[in-house]
């Protein structure tokens, strides 16, 4: 099969027009000539659907973005956390007629369902890259075992003010969603209270052992990759019902 580009660009590309950026836009995010851009899509909207199947596969959209998008610095971060939630029928509905008559439809009910599901995942992934930001300021700083004379509201800022405060609820959630993917966040949640409760023992507390959270370039790479990606598992007190 002849193809204007790489595979590989074909999908972001595809992946980036679906979000509604530009040909000149995605021309100079991914490095590419707006003419193989205008090539590559025509080539889309004439290729025979089952080719195309194959190569926007849910699996392969997601480990391309996953790969390719994060090192580039020019992407916004909430267009790599949107790139990472498109899917390959979004594409095919967004280039092929014939693709879209093939399909029913959802309901409106399901249609509603699907946009909270959405925009609950997307404010996960948004909490994933804040707290991410958060450990990587603490360290960047040499501080890479936060403990109450440290810290007694971590994670919940990082004392820089360029970087948007985590609330309580929103960490809460993420915990409920990765605890079984990236357990390190489970004590990270507990982290808040513990040290409230460690300093709330008065002369008692140097009797116990102090609240602790070990920071590691590991995690944090783990909460980027997954704030681009999405696909949370597991359950949280405000998943769409």
């Amino acid at each position: 099969m002849l193809t204007p580009t790489e595979i590989e660009k074909i999908v972001l590309i595809a992946v980036l027009r679906v979000l509604n950026l530009s040909q000149d836009a995605v021309a100079s995010d991914i490095h590419i000539a707006k003419r193989t851009i205008v090539e590559t899509e025509e080539w889309i909207r004439k290729t025979p659907l089952k080719d195309l199947e194959a190569i926007f596969n849910d699996n392969a959209i997601k480990n391309t973005v996953g790969r390719e998008l994060p090192p580039l610095e020019e992407l916004a971060p909430d267009v790599l956390i949107r790139a990472g939630q498109v899917t390959g029928d979004e594409i095919l509905r967004h280039y092929r007629e014939d693709y879209r008559e093939a399909k029913h439809l959802p309901s409106s009910q399901a249609r509603e369902y699907r946009s909270d599901v959405g925009k609950h995942e997307n404010e996960l992934s948004m909490t994933c890259l804040k707290l991410a930001e958060v450990l990587s300021w603490y360290h960047k700083n040499q501080r890479f075992t936060i403990e109450p004379f440290i810290s007694s509201d971590f994670p919940y800022t990082a004392h820089q003010l360029e970087i948007e405060p985590l609330n309580e609820r929103e960490l809460s959630n993420l915990v409920a969603h990765l605890k079984d993917e990236i357990p390190e966040l489970i004590t990270i949640g507990k982290y808040p209270r513990a040290c409230n409760q460690w300093f709330a023992l008065g002369d008692k507390k140097w009797e116990k052992e102090r609240p602790s959270v070990l920071i590691t370039k590991d995690l944090i790479l783990k909460l980027r990759l997954k704030g681009n990606q999405g696909n949370f598992s597991g359950r949280c007190s405000d998943c769409p019902r």
